[in-house]
Parts: C-alpha cells; structure tokens; sequence
C-alpha cells in the first residue's frame, strides 16, 4: 500500500467514512450517502443548522485534468490525498440565489429530483458537469509514525462569474451582459465544513497544536459562449488556512511540524500567497489584516 493510500484510509476514511470513531454525530455531522463519479468517489455530509448538502469528492488521481477544465477553483500545486468541496445550497437558503442560473436550474430539475433531493439522484453516466457547485480544495495530509495530522483548504473569499452575452431564460433576460452570474461565499461556505471536521478531530486528538492562514490576489471568472477565462485581482482573495493536530508533543514531533510550517511559509509554489495569519501552540505569531476571525475564534475554544 502507498504512503498516500493508507493516509487516505487511515485520517479520512476510517473517521469520516466509516466513522470508526462515533463522533460525527456528535460532533454534528450526518454523513449521507456515497456516489461514484468518472472523475472520483464522493463521499455527502450535513452540517447540523446548515440546509445544504456538502459533497466531498476524491481528487488525487486526476487533479490535472480537474486543474485544466475546472473554473471556480483556486488553482494551487499541492501534493498529497486532495478533495474537491462542493455545496448544494437549499432552495430555501439565502445563499442559493448566489450560484449561477445554471447551477439553480439543475437544483430544481430532475438532477435533484425537481427539488426533493439534497444531492444529485442520477446515476454516473447521467452526473453533472464537475464544474458545478464549486467552493473549493480541501485536504488531509498525515504522518502515520509521527502522529501528526494536517488539515486545510484553499478557497476564495467569493467565487464570481460574468456572463460576457448576458443569459436570457424565456425570453427573459436574467443577468445583464457583462452582468454577474455567479457570487458564491467559498470561504464562508468551506470553513463551516472544514470547523466540523476540525472539531472532529479536537475529540480524537485534543487541542491544535499550530495553525496558519495565507492570503492572496483572487481570480474572477468571465464567461462566454461556454468557455472561462480567469482574470486576476486584488478586490478577491484567495485564502490557504491549516490546522496541525499532533498525537503527541514529543520533541522529535514538534522538530518535524515547526520544518513544515517553515515550508508552508517559504514554499516557492505558494509564492503568491502571503502569511497572514501563525499560531502556535496557544499563542497568535502573527496576525494580519483580520483575515482569519472564524478560525481564532475556533482555537479559542
């Protein structure tokens, strides 16, 4: 078995598959039921107070294809077991009149059963465009001898598409040409799933021992004719954040986390991305731009 496979199995799906551990209710997770896509196995969540359904999708076999073709996407190299996040907003939530026509269309088409199901209900060979329901990359990484458990996502604070033709529905024209079609909170949309899943693991593992935040220019999407093209800008940010949990603090431990938040810091593929945020074991290194307030205030706890 591959060093990546049995992290895969051991930190996510023995906790967040099989729940081996009994803490996803608890905590406040239903899981739901398992798909399986061309392009990877998903694994659905409901947050407790969140009418929504979370997707998560298995994205380590072909990340380049999914890096290439998908737009609404933080595009970042990272190596490790990755997961696309997808939301599939409520019709009743607020949030669900921020996600393109296409996307609200289908959630009340027979993809979803005209509305009476969370999820999509088609089988493989009918499944949605993946680029759909986008809110970002997360990620588990782990040290299986050392004990140590890196888990983060890299997101925007919001994903924006504009129609360059303007869409017409009816003869009814919906968004403007030039107008947004998209508005989509990916921050505020991951971190409620991600603080789940952290708290998760603050049952299994204790408190974190460090966390970090990055912060960076964002991309919005203009869209014609079924194509996007990304353009960068400094009015969206594109955020990384991290949370390390240890199974011990055993000095050879802790040498081993502070080289790897050395790296996240100074890693040339993250170039773009400045720290903005580094806390470590109970104390705030750095604190920037009040970027991060959500993920404090889950360290304070």
């Amino acid at each position: 078995m591959e060093k990546s496979e049995r992290i895969f199995n051991t930190y996510f799906k023995l906790i967040f598959v099989d729940d081996a551990m009994n803490q996803l209710e608890p905590t406040g997770i239903k899981k739901l039921e398992e798909a399986n896509y061309s392009y990877g196995k998903a694994w659905r969540y409901q947050i407790e107070g969140i009418k929504g359904v979370y997707e998560v999708v298995q994205w380590d076999i072909q990340r380049s294809l999914l890096k290439i073709n998908l737009p609404n996407l933080p595009v970042v190299e990272f190596s490790g077991p990755v997961f696309l996040l997808k939301y599939y907003p409520d019709p009743e939530e607020e949030v669900f009149e921020d996600f393109s026509v296409k996307e609200q269309i289908l959630r009340l088409s027979a993809h979803f059963n005209y509305g009476k199901s969370p999820y999509p209900v088609l089988n493989s060979e009918e499944e949605l465009d993946p680029t759909l329901f986008n809110i970002g990359i997360f990620y588990i990484v782990a040290d299986d001898v050392l004990g140590i458990v890196r888990l983060g996502a890299y997101t925007q604070d919001r994903f924006i598409s504009i129609s360059q033709d303007g869409i017409n529905l009816s003869n009814v024209l919906v968004v403007p040409p030039g107008g947004i079609d998209r508005n989509v909170p990916g921050w505020a949309l991951t971190w409620n799933f991600l603080e789940k899943m952290a708290e998760t693991y603050k049952k299994i593992m204790g408190k974190p021992y460090a966390a970090i935040g990055g912060v960076g220019k964002g991309k919005i999407w203009k869209c014609a004719q079924e194509k996007c093209f990304e353009e960068e800008t400094e009015s969206i940010r594109l955020k990384l954040f991290e949370i390390i949990f240890l199974a011990s603090r055993e000095e050879r431990v802790l040498a081993v986390v502070d080289d790897q938040l050395e790296s996240l810091t100074s890693n040339s593929s993250l170039s773009d991305l400045k720290t903005s945020f580094l806390w470590i074991d109970g104390k705030i290194k750095k604190d920037e731009d009040e970027e991060y307030t959500q993920l404090k205030d889950f360290l304070k706890k």
